[in-house]
Order: structure tokens, then C-alpha cells, then sequence
């Protein structure tokens, strides 16, 4: 809506919904069944977005983890899960990480096979096994004592002979040499970055010229079980927009919260993909934030728009600073809460850094220095 009234009244029902979480197990059932319905349907229509979407998920997520025959109050919850999931299917291949977390869940796939199964036709394909094998080509550059920047990985992975990529090394000698070769330039660099996001594969820099490739905090988990999942969007190898999710093979790790998103790099975390958690947030803590502190998102949202629209409108006759003046002009009475609280400010300025860093990585450089300048 172009109201701003209408808009804060929108807002506060959202606000109002998510407090009533914590007792929705206490709800009679017909009550129980329309929350839920209405709550995935807030996520089917795309009326809550970014960190508000993020919540609204891992809400879902969690009411899903609830056994169902545990107890009345652990069944109402479960229901309510699935109500609400009910009405979103259609969006979850947006979020691979999201369906990975869903089908771990143990009582889910004894249960409700066919879900399961549903939901996993939204997951991605596996690329385990070229991970491994980029590892291992990793692993062999490094026993030539050489370095390599993550662009030259990639090359050799796909086999060039381009003596720009392939300089001082045996390339007999190098495991997982040309292994990538029947995959395009915009899938190899999909995985490539895919593995960074997850901490597969880290960059170090060295000095003021290139960016080292090591193995990432992930990397061993990956050689000893751990399943790597890339989306492509309709496996066209256009490089389109594209998402990376990991998961880990073992069903313990239910818990563990990994994410979005970039849900899509596009998306992001779809980002984020969101938010349910992911495991590169690009600055943004989401345990930092509490209910009462989902306006931050709506501040920071509403403040880059403004921002971005003048600028869009009159960047060549208005400088920076009187853009930034004309955001702040803007929200400061709607969100005088925020301009007032250190610490909520600290959470949007998290939430620019995260922001501008999926716009960076979709090629959205205007949307990106807008929030550095920000």
C-alpha cells in the first residue's frame, strides 16, 4: 500500500501474530487450523519479506519439530506447522536449505512419506561428489607448493590449458584436474561460490593483489559424509539466479540451524534466502533479534527505499548526503524508536551489511552501494 497508515496497521498485526506464537499450543482447534492456514498464506503471497520472512519460517520449521504424539500441546503445534506449510509448498524450491532442515525431521518422514517426498522434487542437485573432487584438486595444487586464487580453481577444474591458469604446475599430477569439463563457465562458478557461502572453501588474502583459496572450516565434514546441494535454476546452464544449501547426512542434526539467504543468491537469503538462520547471514545476526525488535527490518527497508528511489530519480542533481537527509526526513517520526535506540540501530545497520552483500553477489551494484553508503 502507498499509505504509510495502512502500512503501520499491516505491520502491527504482524507484530501482534508473531507474540501470539508461544500460545498457539492452547489454542481450540477450528482457531488453531485458521492461524496456521493464515500463516502460510502471509508466506504464499509474499506479504512478509526479508527478516520478517526469515521469522515467519523458522517459526514453521520449529512448530514441524515438534513430536506429534508427545504431548496435546506438542501436537497443536505440529498441526499448526503443517498447516501453514500446506499452503507454501509451492514456494519451498526457493529454499532448498529450508526443505533440507524439513526432511531430517525424523516423525515427518515415518508419517507423511509422500510430503517428504514432495518436498524433496524441491531440493537440488547433489554435487557431493565434485565437491570432493575440487577438494582434492585443491589438496594436490597445494602439495606443488603453489597458491591459487578461487577464478584459477575454477579454470583448472574445468580442464583449461591456458598457461595464465596453468603456470608452474604439473597438471598430470593434479587430481580432479579437468573434472569440471562437461559443465559450463556459469555452473563451475555457481559451485565455486556456493562452496565459499558455506564455508567449504574459504579466501585468504595475501597482501594487496590476490585472494588465496584454502580449505574451509566445512571442508573435512564434506570429505567424511556431509551432502552438498546447488540449485540451477531450470538446469539450462544459463546462470541464472542459483542457490547453494548444504545439509548433513545424519538425522541428529535436526537442530542445527544452518541458512537462507541467500535463499537464492537472488532471493536471499533470498536471502534470507533467509530468515530462518543461514550459515553465511554476511553480518547479520539473527539472534540478536526479538520480537519487539522486527521493526528494525521494517526501518531499514523502508529507509534504503527511500534512499534508493531519490537517488534513482534525481541521482545527477541531488548529492548523496541530501538523500540521506531526505530518508532520514522520511521515517523519523515512524521510526523514532529506532533513530532513538542504539542498539536497534545497530540491528538495521547488521541488516545493510547482509543486504548489500547479496546485491553484490547478484550483480545489483546500485542496490549495493547504496547500502554502503548507507
Amino acid at each position: 500500500s502507498g499509505s504509510s497508515r495502512e502500512n503501520d496497521i499491516f505491520a502491527c498485526m504482524i507484530h501482534n501474530l508473531f507474540d501470539e506464537y508461544r500460545f498457539f499450543s492452547k489454542y481450540p482447534e477450528k482457531e488453531l487450523r485458521i492461524t496456521g492456514i493464515l500463516f502460510g498464506l502471509l508466506i504464499k503471497e509474499q506479504l512478509v519479506s526479508s527478516i520478517t520472512l526469515g521469522i515467519a519460517l523458522r517459526y514453521v520449521l520449529e512448530a514441524l519439530r515438534k513430536p506429534p504424539n508427545q504431548s496435546p500441546q506438542s501436537g497443536k503445534m505440529f498441526r499448526f506447522g503443517m498447516f501453514a506449510l500446506e499452503q507454501f509448498k509451492e514456494r519451498l524450491h526457493e529454499w532448498p536449505q529450508y526443505c533440507s532442515h524439513i526432511v531430517q525431521i525424523g516423525h515427518l518422514r515415518e508419517g507423511y512419506a509422500a510430503l517428504v517426498g514432495e518436498i524433496e522434487t524441491a531440493m537440488d542437485d547433489n554435487v557431493t561428489n565434485e565437491t570432493r573432487e575440487i577438494l582434492q584438486l585443491l589438496s594436490s595444487i597445494k602439495s606443488q607448493n603453489r597458491n591459487i586464487t578461487l577464478v584459477n580453481l575454477s579454470e583448472l577444474w574445468r580442464g583449461s590449458t591456458n598457461k595464465q591458469h596453468t603456470k608452474f604446475l604439473q597438471t598430470n599430477l593434479l587430481s580432479g584436474y579437468g573434472g569440471g569439463s562437461k559443465l559450463n563457465k556459469a555452473d563451475v562458478d555457481q559451485i565455486m561460490h556456493s562452496l565459499v557461502f558455506e564455508n567449504i572453501l574459504k579466501e585468504t588474502a595475501h597482501g594487496f593483489t590476490a585472494d588465496y583459496v584454502q580449505p574451509g572450516s566445512e571442508a573435512q565434514s564434506v570429505l567424511t559424509g556431509r551432502q552438498v546441494f546447488v540449485r540451477f535454476a531450470k538446469k539450462q546452464k544459463q546462470g541464472p539466479d542459483k542457490t547453494a544449501t548444504t545439509k548433513k547426512k545424519d538425522d541428529n542434526n535436526d537442530n542445527d540451524t544452518t541458512s537462507g539467504q541467500h535463499q537464492p543468491l537472488a532471493a536471499q537469503m533470498e536471502q534470507v534466502e533467509n530468515n530462518y538462520k543461514t550459515k553465511c547471514p554476511h553480518g547479520f545476526d539473527i539472534d540478536r533479534l526479538s520480537m519487539a525488535d522486527v521493526i528494525c527490518a521494517d526501518f531499514a527497508d523502508a529507509f534504503q527505499n527511500i534512499f534508493h528511489e531519490t537517488r534513482k530519480d534525481i541521482r545527477m542533481k541531488v548529492k548523496v548526503p541530501d538523500c540521506l537527509q531526505s530518508a532520514h526526513n522520511a521515517t523519523l517520526d515512524r521510526f523514532a524508536d529506532v533513530w532513538n535506540d542504539s542498539a536497534k540501530m545497530e540491528i538495521a545497520m547488521s541488516f545493510y551489511l547482509s543486504n548489500g552483500t547479496d546485491h553484490v553477489l547478484e550483480d545489483n551494484f546500485d542496490y549495493a552501494r547504496d547500502c554502503a553508503t548507507i
